[in-house]
């Protein structure tokens, strides 16, 4: 008999409804229920594009031994992260303050009065010599509350008293140039020479890191700008790159960018597509700017429903196992490729009769194959024998071809609730690359996308929901819906122009500040009665809601001169400044947002019309990311232009005063203090 998740909107819930698990949602009957029967909580976070969730729900949730253990001793809750990220965010917080980690899917117990016992993550049903099994972990535990609940509830209680204040941290303190540097050099150490990326195992794409290193790297040195080109290059050719049907896996298991955990997620492509359109604006390399014009094209063909909007995700399983939708068996490549083809495919992508691919956990080979093309442009192209261009124009019809194939395999599942923020990401990056890439439609791509979440997220009172189940909004909107809202609507403005975005940038800004900013000028991540104040200054899997939010109010403040704006962003930057010093590489987005509101410039020009292209030449030659183009005449009869920036303007009364003077403002403070 289906348990209550029957009755839920979400994917991930539902996928759980015929547990044996009597699970419950998120809500205060669970907790009532707690209270009055004297049990304690089992909390479960995951997401439908989840491999590990499915897995522990297969071994566990699954099964009657352990649904008994639980119906005996606790009450089961389980959440979806991605439709209440501020109860996910609030308990990987504890989680990671307590074991040093984090991930999902998320395990959580809890006394009925909330205060966190114990916090993990994956957990066989049984114990291994390596971990601790879920059924001893619940026997153990439920065994603690039973002979002494008392001391149960006071090391609980204890616990959070001591956490408590780390939820809430905001560490004052003034971001500078030296900090970006330290940034910049903390990048460096941990850039992998080899592979690309940063770190070693896993590997994730870190994409507010890499925007860091493309604004700063025109402006300082080639170092940032070799780092962040070399990473997007190594994804690109490596396993975390759909080769057939395109688009970002996840995360990479491994250092080289060979083996990822499959699942897709919406974010990851937004946030992806901007990265390689600044990069491809930037180095005017022809496989960033193909290579976001492809995740696109995968948001398009897989991602976009019927009504505009994006689904959250595409899982990583299948009933043929994970990642199995995108991996060959090499008997099979040979069938379908041409032979005169096959033995250069099999050279290029690595490919072998027992597969290239290992199981994670034993590391025999599996028998499939990954296409992986290593991490080097110059080493692909060697090992093809030609340019990129002809590379790219030999792979495209055997791509056609195992699409087709690919296409008759059961599909992962894609989890079709709508995502105000993760959505409003997809229109900021699809705006902002259709204007550095002269692509009109991703531009009308991004209005699309924009009608919808203003069609069924906006409520009549203007607050936001959320998330939305087939137009039906649900859920009030936490701070990274407004922030990233207000990121899109201020891309909009940037490639239409229309002054009604401005407007919508605007009341976003100043709902963020009425819900979410406290007397002590924290930014909360969330207005939610029923779960603690958190504030999260730092990159996650997505960038930083309250670095956007800096961001966004820096760039309005220039754009639109509008000093609430500009003290908002001064506020937010001054009021963590402290945290971005103590580790500036995971506050990247924060730091993006000094950078914008330290040296973010407004360039207004009034051009003739037989100059527009002379102009555009002009203005793509020196590009700089953190100058606003704005051309509010193309029928002027003479050239003039202003320049304004931290509330001063220059006038440019000349084509020639224009070109001396407009160069000469990509120098930053960074690049001054460089050459000294």
């Amino acid at each position: 008999m289906p348990n209550q998740l029957a009755a839920e909107r979400s994917l991930y819930l539902r996928q759980h409804a015929d547990n044996p698990v009597p699970w419950m949602p998120w809500g205060e009957e669970a907790f009532a229920r707690a209270r009055r029967e004297q049990k304690l909580v089992f909390l479960s976070i995951g997401y439908s594009a989840c491999h590990w969730c499915h897995v522990m729900e297969e071994e566990s949730f699954a099964d009657p031994e352990v649904a008994a253990i639980i119906e005996r001793w606790y009450i089961p809750i389980k959440v979806d992260r991605e439709e209440r990220p501020d109860v996910d965010a609030l308990y990987m917080s504890i989680c990671q303050a307590m074991t040093g980690q984090g991930g999902w899917p998320l395990t959580v117990i809890l006394t009925p009065e909330r205060e966190v016992i114990f916090a993990g993550t994956y957990f066989p049903k049984r114990s291994t010599p390596y971990r601790i099994g879920l059924i001893e972990l619940l026997e153990r535990i439920a065994t603690l509350w039973q002979q002494d609940g008392q001391m149960v509830h006071s090391s609980a209680r204890a616990l959070m008293e001591r956490i408590a204040p780390h939820l809430r941290s905001a560490h004052s303190g003034v971001i500078s140039t030296g900090t970006v540097t330290a940034a910049i050099e903390q990048l460096d150490r941990l850039f992998d020479r080899r592979y690309g990326g940063f770190g070693t195992r896993p590997k994730f794409p870190m994409a507010a890191a890499l925007w860091l290193l493309l604004i700063t790297g025109p402006r300082t040195s080639t170092r940032a700008l070799d780092i962040a080109t070399a990473t997007l290059e190594a994804m690109r050719w490596g396993g975390i790159w759909d080769h057939v049907g395109f688009g970002f896996h996840r995360y990479s298991t491994d250092e080289q960018w060979f083996l990822p955990h499959f699942e897709k997620m919406l974010y990851d492509q937004a946030l992806l597509l901007l990265v390689y359109a600044e990069a491809a604006w930037i180095t005017k390399r022809r496989l960033f700017e193909t290579t976001a014009m492809e995740i696109v094209a995968y948001l398009d063909r897989t991602l976009l429903l019927e009504h505009g909007a994006f689904a959250a995700s595409e899982d990583a399983d299948t009933p043929d196992g994970e990642g199995a939708f995108y991996q060959w068996r090499y008997e099979d490549l040979r069938r379908i490729v041409p032979s005169h083809e096959f033995e250069r495919m099999r050279a290029i992508f690595h490919l072998s009769p027992e597969g290239n691919a290992h199981d994670e956990a034993t590391g025999q080979p599996t028998g499939r194959n990954i296409l992986y093309a290593g991490t080097r442009t110059e080493e692909v192209l060697e090992c093809f024998g030609g340019t990129l261009e002809e590379f790219l124009a030999w792979w495209e019809p055997l791509r056609q071809r195992l699409e087709t194939v690919r296409n008759s395999r059961a599909r992962p599942a894609r989890d079709e609730k709508v995502l105000c923020d993760w959505n409003a990401l997809v229109v900021a990056a699809l705006a902002r690359a259709g204007r550095l890439l002269r692509q009109p439609t991703l531009i009308e791509r991004a209005r699309r996308t924009w009608s919808y979440l203003e069609r069924v997220h906006v409520r009549a009172d203007g607050t936001l929901a959320h998330c939305s189940y087939s137009g039906e909004p649900a859920i009030d909107g936490f701070l990274d819906d407004y922030a990233f809202a207000a990121w899109a609507a201020l891309e909009l403005h940037h490639a239409t122009g229309a002054n009604d975005f401005l407007e919508h940038v605007e009341h976003l800004l100043h709902s963020i500040t009425e819900r979410f900013v406290d007397g002590d000028g924290i930014v909360r991540t969330a207005a939610s009665a029923d779960v603690l104040p958190l504030t999260e200054p730092s990159d996650g899997a997505t960038v930083s809601g309250i670095g956007i939010t800096a961001l966004v109010a820096a760039v309005h403040g220039v754009v639109a001169a509008e000093q609430t704006s500009a003290r908002l962003a001064q506020h937010i930057l001054q009021r963590y400044g402290g945290n971005v010093q103590e580790n500036p590489v995971w506050h990247a987005t924060l730091l993006c947002a000094w950078l914008h509101a330290s040296e973010c410039s407004l360039l207004d020009i009034e051009c003739p019309s037989d100059q527009r292209e002379e102009l555009e030449q002009f203005l793509a030659k020196h590009y700089d990311p953190l100058r606003i183009d704005r051309v509010v005449n193309y029928a002027a009869s003479a050239f003039r232009a202003q320049r304004c920036r931290n509330a001063a303007c220059i006038p440019l009364t000349s084509w020639e005063e224009f070109c001396r003077n407009v160069p000469l403002g990509n120098q930053s403070t960074l690049e001054a203090s460089h050459e000294q």
